[in-house]
């Protein structure tokens, strides 16, 4: 007996209302995203509503509260640290990394020491930044060199696209075979992600899928997990967790960029319910894959928006408490002189284990 066989009679007419009617309201919000022709708002993407500002302030995501109330006491050590950072010129400041747990400025060489046998690690960015991408090529390079137990995982790969994934870390596709398959998912920026792709191919290393098709995140929103066929199911967390009111302050503070200050509270609320089950399913997808993997030595490393990293409560939480495995979060921030850092702010914060540094991606990317 099929699963729709068993659904109450009212359940399965709901089941069954019209589509298109869905996906009319679906988008009536939601075509502000150019990054992929099945995506929803991505509401930690660059703005995309006219007349909105050719390039960000610098990308200091706002604390869970809202507010950075009474400022916490800066250790000496940090207070040092503070000292250099405001000295020091940004082309210099590219090459560091903020360790916000010592509140020290290291090299890339003492990250990848500290960055150790964590099993999962977030190397989050801006999509559209190339100097952001250089850095997760480069960590991965490193990792997979001293740990051939490293897999890939990204943002920009649907779980359904995993079989092919799965052969052309094998070596049954060739990589237009690949491309052909996947491409759609990254929109204008797969070139970005090419030579990650590659490097996993050519080593051997595994590639794990997070993502889900946008059609799938409306129904499953809209009308439930018992609409989802069984296929559906298997490429879509089933539970939302909205209990962290900082979590969902967070979202709706996004969202509010997106929509304007004042928006409808049902379809806010829809929305909100919508970024999360984003974070929802690719905190189970990497937890699905440690646990196939049943491995301590597995490391993953993660290729994903910075959006869904920040305060750790995003994807990284939802992972762990699927499955318990230890990790760390980088997170990147884009300034350059024009549009400076409040660097005792990011120092006080709890952003991410570690912060790196770029300009601005030029619009020509964009």
């Amino acid at each position: 007996m099929s699963s729709a066989e068993i659904l109450p009679v009212a359940r399965q007419r709901a089941c069954a209302s019209d589509t298109q009617q869905l996906a009319t309201r679906s988008h009536a919000v939601l075509a502000v995203s150019d990054f992929a022709p099945d995506a929803d708002i991505d509401v930690f993407s660059r703005k995309a509503q006219p007349g909105a500002p050719s390039r960000p302030g610098p990308q200091l995501p706002a604390p869970p509260t809202g507010r950075i109330g009474k400022p916490r006491p800066l250790s000496p050590k940090t207070q040092e640290t503070l000292r250099i950072l405001n000295a020091i010129d940004y082309p210099t400041l590219y090459t560091k990394v903020l360790d916000l747990k010592t509140g020290e400025l290291i090299d890339k060489s003492t990250l990848m020491q500290r960055l150790g046998h964590a099993q999962v690690i977030y190397v989050s960015e801006s999509h559209d930044n190339l100097a952001h991408h250089a850095l997760q090529l480069d960590i991965l390079r490193q990792l997979s060199a001293r740990n051939p137990k490293t897999t890939l995982a990204m943002e920009f790969l649907y779980r359904s696209a995993q079989p092919t994934l799965d052969a052309y870390v094998r070596g049954d596709i060739s990589e237009a075979e690949l491309e052909s398959k996947i491409r759609d998912g990254f929109g204008k920026y797969y070139p970005m992600y090419v030579e990650l792709l590659r490097h996993a191919g050519t080593h051997g290393l595994d590639v794990v899928g997070l993502n889900v098709e946008a059609s799938i995140r409306r129904k499953m929103v809209d009308k439930g997990w018992e609409c989802l066929t069984p296929e559906e199911q298997k490429v879509i967390a089933k539970d939302i967790d909205l209990s962290n009111p900082a979590y969902r302050k967070y979202l709706e503070d996004a969202l509010r960029d997106h929509m304007g200050p004042n928006p409808p509270p049902a379809e806010l609320a829809r929305m909100v319910r919508l970024q999360a089950i984003w974070d929802e399913t690719f905190g189970e997808a990497i937890a699905n894959h440690l646990r196939a993997a049943s491995d301590s030595e597995r490391q993953v490393m993660v290729v994903i928006g910075s959006g869904h990293v920040r305060y750790k409560f995003t994807a990284p939480l939802k992972s762990h408490t699927r499955y318990p495995a230890s990790f760390k979060t980088l997170v990147p921030v884009e300034a350059n002189a024009e549009n400076p850092v409040d660097f005792g702010e990011l120092l006080r914060s709890k952003v991410a284990d570690y912060v790196y540094f770029s300009d601005f991606a030029p619009a020509a990317v964009r």
